[in-house]
């Protein structure tokens, strides 16, 4: 064997070792971290609020189209209710997401609603997920005051053609709201963090991935481009690859407008709920046996139940980097 060959060989053994030396890492940090926390149960890090699951889009890489789950909004005496139920609780809240099922620019009330969070949560950072096609003059205004930390806006296409094609909405009429949005934040002193997301689906090829990353790139703080996901098995990825305990049922408060608590965004429809904010205390919820025993099932390596968890992308790689950081919070 040759230098280059005998070099080539080293180097390959020692990335397989690095590589395995990380998976046992990974591995006994789950199950270190599930053990300590095992007979108190742990706090959410993050609340993820639908405050209303109506939304104005039909994405080609969204089930809302075929939604059957009943739709409304959340009043704001039940999401005053939940915030201070948690806040009770001492839940060391970091993220509050605004997103779920629903356009949250379609709740007239969302910007109270975040005022609110930020009274209760000074320290959290309060993020809303939209595709600003209702986001007028007025309501960019009313957003800029709300305190909101970041806008994070689902564009999904460069051009006009695909943009309609993926999202069916305007095309002018969004580039122009957010347009305005920008520049109402820069004259402000830039307050909000605001990113660009795209999620490749049939309809983009490389090129118009590639411009549109281009094209945003110092327009905005962040441009996102994140997997296509399956939503519980409503679209078929065909992807099988080892799975690692799901952080949403670690770190997750996920809220639907009603109250009802469930494991993850990706149960869409809310079939399997964990119980209702309006009615029981977030730690008998968010430690009830139920929850607890799939949190055991998940570090056993079981993801067969319930069937929207089997090789769900969100435990392939997002929850293997999870648990290289992971420090579960055990309740006190």
């Amino acid at each position: 064997m040759d230098r280059l060959g005998h070099y080539l060989q080293q180097k390959e053994a020692m990335l397989g070792d690095a590589s395995e030396r990380e998976e046992a890492f990974i591995l006994n940090n789950i199950n270190r971290q599930f053990e300590s926390s095992a007979s108190t149960g742990i706090y959410p890090r993050q609340l993820a609020i639908e405050t209303v699951n109506h939304c104005n889009a039909e994405c080609v890489m969204c089930p809302y189209p075929n939604m059957n789950r009943h739709k409304g909004t959340m009043s704001e005496e039940i999401h005053k209710l939940i915030i201070d139920k948690v806040s009770a609780w001492n839940a060391p809240i970091e993220i509050i997401s605004h997103a779920g099922m629903g356009e949250p620019l379609l709740d007239s009330k969302i910007e109270q609603k975040i005022i609110y969070e930020k009274q209760v949560f000074p320290k959290a950072m309060v993020a809303v997920y939209s595709n600003v096609s209702a986001l007028n003059e007025k309501r960019a205004g009313q957003i800029l005051d709300s305190g909101v930390d970041v806008l994070s806006v689902s564009l999904n296409g460069y051009s006009k053609e695909v943009y309609e094609a993926v999202m069916n909405l305007s095309f002018e009429r969004t580039q122009q709201n957010l347009d305005l949005f920008i520049k109402m934040n820069n004259e402000r002193g830039h307050p909000i963090e605001i990113n660009v997301s795209l999620v490749p689906t049939q309809h983009h090829d490389k090129s118009e991935v590639e411009k549109f990353c281009r094209y945003w790139e110092g327009k905005v703080d962040a441009v996102v481009v994140p997997p296509y996901i399956g939503w519980g098995g409503f679209f078929d990825l065909g992807i099988k690859k080892k799975q690692y305990p799901c952080r949403y049922i670690f770190e997750v408060l996920q809220i639907d407008w009603d109250g009802t608590v469930v494991m993850c965004c990706e149960d869409f429809e809310s079939q399997y709920p964990l119980g209702n904010l309006t009615k029981q205390d977030p730690n008998e919820i968010f430690n009830s046996p139920k929850i607890q025993e799939q949190r055991r099932q998940m570090v056993g390596g079981n993801f067969s139940h319930p069937p929207i968890c089997l090789n769900c992308i969100e435990s392939h790689g997002v929850a293997r980097e999870f648990w290289k950081r992971a420090e579960i919070l055990p309740v006190s």
